[in-house]
């Protein structure tokens, strides 16, 4: 009760009031949290339905501060289950929530863990004169050295462990003042 009035008392000074309950009226809008939609093996979340999720909702909640954990915007109850980290995930997932998490390639193998994002620009071609901005991501092998994704569209070709991200926070529009 306590914590509820210091953020009730915090977003009062900002000017802003969002409730609790607009936050959840977005998720349920969107249908959230939707049953994952799995493929592949080791099996994975599709990256299609992350991608579509994360973005939606990111549009959904402009003007409003929100947070909302991984649980609550996809379910499932396999516990074998990987989540493919997209250039959408290192856009919009907070770096902190995910740095430290161990990473995977796309048969599983133990590559490292999660370091932060790397924004990047990427020029068109002699037809195409505007540029566009990716969010890739770093990540600290076994050997404790940084490797970079590169500057390439990331699918589902870098994973993580469902288990160990469900209950992190994946995405927050609060102010961080």
């Amino acid at each position: 009760m306590k914590q509820l009035l210091v953020l009730t008392l915090l977003l009062l000074a900002a000017g802003t009031i969002v409730r609790a309950e607009d936050c959840q009226a977005t998720l349920q809008g969107l249908r959230l949290p939707a049953k994952v939609k799995s493929t592949g093996q080791p099996r994975r979340v599709r990256w299609e339905q992350v991608d579509r999720t994360l973005n939606q909702l990111e549009k959904s909640l402009q003007g409003m501060e929100c947070e909302f954990h991984f649980e609550e915007l996809l379910k499932s109850s396999r516990t074998d289950l990987f989540f493919p980290v997209t250039n959408s995930v290192a856009r919009l997932v907070p770096e902190a929530s995910l740095r430290g998490v161990e990473l995977f390639d796309s048969a599983g193998e133990l590559l490292g863990t999660y370091e932060g994002a790397v924004p990047f620009e990427k020029t068109g071609s002699l037809q195409v004169r505007e540029s566009y901005r990716l969010v890739s991501f770093q990540f600290k092998d076994k050997d404790g050295e940084i490797q970079y994704t590169g500057n390439r569209l990331l699918l589902d070709d870098f994973l993580m462990k469902w288990e160990q991200i469900k209950e992190r926070v994946a995405l927050s529009t609060l102010r961080k003042d």
